[in-house]
């Protein structure tokens, strides 16, 4: 799951929206359902003048009952993949449970984060439109809209 939303941010480095300068969002979905778990991870991408200004990644994942005991053990790997970068300037970070289910939520903000974050992740530049995105996602088994 970890290396599902750093792929996800990673992918995002290259991508742009060629536009008129106005916002646009991408919202892209990948649902799995197995007898372990229920999962829903969401990436949400808003384009302007060009260029990706706010990245909202998230997950809804709901365990089976003979596998709640995870529970706790994927809220550890997502503060340890992104508790720390919830104190940047332009990033939150957020995991709720509930029961038998988990959400994470990351959101970047690309106009407030420093050049060090956007570097981390690569968010500088890129020749991909819209469609572009839209379409590499879509290969990766995304419902886009």
């Amino acid at each position: 799951m970890k290396n599902i939303l750093k792929i996800c941010l990673i992918s995002f480095s290259l991508l742009l929206l060629v536009g008129c300068g106005n916002k646009k969002t991408l919202k892209c979905s990948l649902s799995d359902d197995s007898e372990v778990i229920k999962s829903t991870n969401t990436i949400n991408t808003t384009f302007k003048d060009d260029e990706i200004v706010k990245i909202v990644l998230g997950s809804e994942t709901t365990f089976s009952s003979d596998y709640k005991s995870l529970i706790d053990d994927m809220i550890e790997t997502f503060d340890n993949e992104y508790k720390e970068l919830s104190s940047e300037k332009g990033i939150t970070y957020n995991t709720t449970k509930k029961d038998d289910t988990v959400k994470m939520t990351l959101s970047i903000d690309l106009d407030k984060v420093n050049d060090e974050i956007k570097e981390e992740y690569r968010y500088i530049g890129s020749s991909e439109t819209y469609d572009g995105v839209k379409k590499e996602l879509e290969e990766q088994g995304y419902t886009c809209k």
